[in-house]
C-alpha cells in the first residue's frame, strides 16, 4: 500500500491503508521494535561515553543525514519514501550497536547476540517459507503465455521495473508493448486505454505487476473488472493477466 502513495502523504493521511499493510505482522514489527530500541539505546549510552569526539560526531552524521534527506526528497518532489533510500545508515548503526554491546558487560553482550541471531533466522525462514513474502511470479506468468497468445495477438505490460524480467523468460515471438499511457491519472485516462487496447482485431493481453508507478490509483485495473470485454484470465503471485475481446 505504500506504493500507492506518494511522498509522506503515506504515513500522514492513508493510516487505514498503512495498517492493512502490516496486518498479522503485528507481533514480528513489536519484537523488533524493542530489540532495535534496546540495543540502540545501549548504543546511544556507549557512543556517549566514547572519548573520541570524532568518532560520535562521525556516528551521528552517518546515522542522521541519509534517512533525513531521503525524507527532505520526498516531502519536497513527492516521490515515493522507501526504507531503501535509507539503508546506507545501516552500517552506523550496527557500529553504534556493535559498541554498546561490547560495552555493556557480557550478560548483555551475550543475551544481545543470541536475540540477534534468533531474529536474523525467523526472518530468513519467514522469507524462504512464508506464502506472505512470495515474489512475483514472472517466470509462471511467461510460460502462460507462451502456450494462451495466438498468432494476431498483442501483449502490452504495465510495470516498468518488471518489464524487462518479463521480456527474459518469455520465449515466444510477441513483442512486449507498453501502455500507451504512461501515467493513469483520472479514470477518462483508464477508459481512453481501454478503448486503445480493445479497438482492433485479436485478442490483447494486458499484464499488471507492479503496476503503482504507471496506475497508482489502480484505475486501469478498476476499469477492466467491470467491462464485460475484459476478462482475468490467469493470476499468479502479484501478477496478474488480462485478456480484451475473447
Amino acid at each position: 500500500e505504500l506504493h500507492r502513495y506518494p511522498g509522506l502523504s503515506a504515513v500522514r493521511g492513508y493510516w487505514s491503508e498503512v495498517f492493512s499493510a502490516v496486518r498479522g505482522y503485528w507481533p514480528e514489527v513489536f519484537l523488533v521494535f524493542i530489540i532495535t530500541a534496546g540495543f540502540g539505546a545501549a548504543g546511544l549510552r556507549a557512543l556517549y561515553k566514547e572519548k573520541t569526539s570524532s568518532l560520535r560526531l562521525y556516528l551521528f552524521l552517518w546515522l542522521i543525514v541519509p534517512p533525513a534527506t531521503a525524507l527532505l526528497i520526498s516531502w519536497a518532489t513527492g516521490m515515493l519514501y522507501n526504507v531503501r533510500y535509507a539503508i546506507i545508515s545501516l552500517p552506523a548503526f550496527i557500529l553504534m550497536v556493535g559498541l554498546g554491546l561490547a560495552r555493556n558487560g557480557r550478560l548483555f553482550a551475550v543475551t544481545g547476540l543470541v536475540l540477534l541471531f534468533t531474529i536474523s533466522f525467523a526472518s530468513i525462514a519467514r522469507d524462504r517459507f512464508d506464502p506472505r513474502y512470495a515474489r512475483e511470479d514472472i517466470r509462471a506468468a511467461s510460460k502462460y503465455l507462451e502456450t494462451a497468445v495466438e498468432k494476431q495477438d498483442r501483449i502490452f505490460f504495465s510495470g516498468v521495473s518488471v518489464r524487462p524480467v518479463l521480456e527474459h523468460y518469455y520465449k515466444g515471438s510477441h513483442e512486449i508493448e507498453s501502455l500507451p499511457v504512461q501515467l493513469v491519472k483520472t479514470a477518462e485516462d483508464a477508459r481512453n486505454i481501454f478503448k486503445m487496447l480493445s479497438k482492433d482485431q485479436g485478442r490483447r493481453w494486458l499484464v499488471l505487476s507492479r503496476d503503482w508507478k504507471e496506475d497508482p490509483d489502480g484505475l486501469l485495473t478498476k476499469e477492466l473488472v467491470k467491462n464485460q470485454k475484459a476478462e482475468l484470465a490467469a493470476e499468479f503471485t502479484g501478477v496478474k493477466i488480462f485478456c480484451i475481446n475473447r
